[in-house]
């Protein structure tokens, strides 16, 4: 489990790669694009759900928000019933043994959390995403969209009308809990019961936040956490900076996690070790190749693309 849990987290972070404006070479776009299918319940950048809705006066951005933000939800609920069947059934074989509702719900919680966390960051950094589309003019010129604009919604400008207003009031409080209450929550959990670490009920329930981990180390699914939204947060602001900024920061980013795990050594088994440094120095090759290929003009050139074909191979 703990080999697959860093296979997801790979597949996550080059998400990420992908979400990005660079012309990939085709070697790369073909592995990405299937990528992206597979992962599209879990991405908002490769699902789109605007056929499923019909007139309604709610602005259609808000509903594709409120439906990227629901279906963490929905997918729980489903594991729960399905558990929830499961230990009745077990109830009634072995009626001596109960099972714990709580703890089936903190484990299956954990699990959904971990797979729909950059979905539900993403989500919630767009809330705040804005670009410039006009900028102010002199005559005989005439800017016709001046200011910022939302990237959900280019129609809306940003923090004005009900954009402010879902911002403010959904946009903050989600910020406050995914950013600051959740990593300080599971480390705070962590440290709390390290004395509980090896028991086998607690690592039963429990053991997906720090199994992979050494018991000194046991708060570092809250490290890795923040260096997903680090990385979010780059993909979604850092197009106002341009792809060569934004590549670089990325590229930045990967380099200096691969430094600070290769330093800490968190990890309680060499191989999930090794692999976590393999997946991260393939990553920052990744980054590091799209940067230089966001660094070209004219991608239309026959040496670029012969150049892009060399990379990508």
């Amino acid at each position: 489990s703990d080999m697959l849990k860093q296979l997801v987290l790979y597949m996550q972070y080059l998400l990420i790669l992908a979400s990005m404006g660079v012309s990939w070479p085709v070697t790369l776009s073909g592995p990405l694009n299937v990528l992206a299918a597979a992962w599209s319940p879990a991405s908002t950048q490769t699902l789109t759900v605007e056929c499923l809705f019909g007139a309604d006066p709610m602005p259609m951005a808000i509903r594709e928000t409120l439906f990227y933000l629901c279906m963490p939800m929905l997918l729980l609920v489903v594991l729960l019933l399905v558990q929830g069947g499961i230990a009745c059934c077990k109830a009634c074989c072995k009626p001596t043994h109960g099972f714990h509702l709580l703890d089936r719900l903190l484990g299956s919680a954990m699990v959904v959390v971990f797979v729909f966390i950059p979905s539900l960051v993403r989500t919630t950094f767009g809330l705040f995403a804005c670009m410039f589309v006009d900028i102010p003019t002199t005559e005989p010129n005439c800017a016709a969209a001046v200011g910022k604009y939302w990237i959900f919604d280019m129609d809306q400008q940003c923090f004005q009308g009900y954009h402010a207003r879902w911002a403010i009031g959904l946009g903050v409080p989600l910020l406050l809990v995914l950013c600051l209450v959740l990593p300080v929550a599971i480390a705070a959990f962590t440290l709390h019961n390290r004395s509980h670490l090896d028991t086998p009920t607690f690592r039963k329930h429990y053991g997906f936040l720090y199994g992979q981990y050494k018991a000194s180390c046991c708060f570092w699914e809250a490290v890795v956490l923040l260096q997903t939204m680090l990385l979010i947060s780059a993909a979604v602001f850092g197009f106002t900076v341009g792809p060569v900024l934004q590549t670089l920061i990325i590229s930045a980013l990967f380099g200096a996690t691969l430094v600070l795990i290769l330093v800490v050594r968190p990890h309680q088994h060499h191989q999930t070790g090794n692999l976590a440094i393999q997946s991260l120095s393939c990553l920052l090759f990744t980054s590091l190749e799209s940067q230089s290929l966001s660094m070209v003009c004219d991608q239309d050139d026959q040496e670029f693309v012969l150049y892009s074909t060399v990379i990508g191979a």
